[in-house]
């Protein structure tokens, strides 16, 4: 399935989820131990990767496995995919970005795109990469494709596949 299209279809499947919820909300009336069926993250723009790294290092893991619903503080808008699309490409954005300290470009650029290798100077520790993992793996449930590239070693790795010294 394309991006395009999955993107659509998370979009139509988010309004569906939102009208059920609203109509299931008016029977409820003020029950505590209802399902909520979004994991609502609250996110100040500014403050957006320490906040979400925060709140994911917090957050029970059953709860992740929940449609994403995205608010930036201060700003109004509702998340039928377009908020958290936006939010995942801001986030990206810090969090690959070779300033972050987790990434080094040494290995240059394959064409017009660069491509994010592991710092060997990093400053986080190994928690701080399982935390990137599992915001990329979140992206990729609630169906957002990020614009992220890392050399052919990371994917084979992913695969389970072996590695040769060609993919150094």
């Amino acid at each position: 399935m394309s991006p395009s299209v999955m993107n659509k279809t998370t979009m139509v499947e988010n309004e569906e989820e939102e009208t059920e919820v609203t109509d299931d909300d008016d029977d409820e009336g003020d029950d505590t131990s209802a399902f909520h069926p979004f994991f609502v993250l609250e996110v100040e723009r500014e403050h957006i990767l320490d906040q979400t790294l925060n709140k994911i290092k917090c957050t029970d893991p059953t709860e992740l496995k929940k449609h994403l619903k995205v608010v930036f503080k201060g700003e109004e808008g509702i998340d039928a995919g377009g908020v958290t699309k936006e939010f995942f490409q801001v986030l990206s954005e810090d969090l690959f970005d070779v300033n972050s300290s987790l990434w080094s470009n040494r290995f240059g650029n394959v064409g017009n795109e660069i491509v994010n290798w592991f710092n060997s100077d990093c400053t986080w520790d190994a928690q701080g990469y399982e935390l990137v993992g599992l915001l990329v793996g979140l992206a990729l449930y609630n169906g957002v494709m990020l614009d992220v590239h890392f050399p052919l070693a990371v994917y084979r790795k992913i695969l389970g596949l072996s590695l040769g010294v060609e993919d150094l």
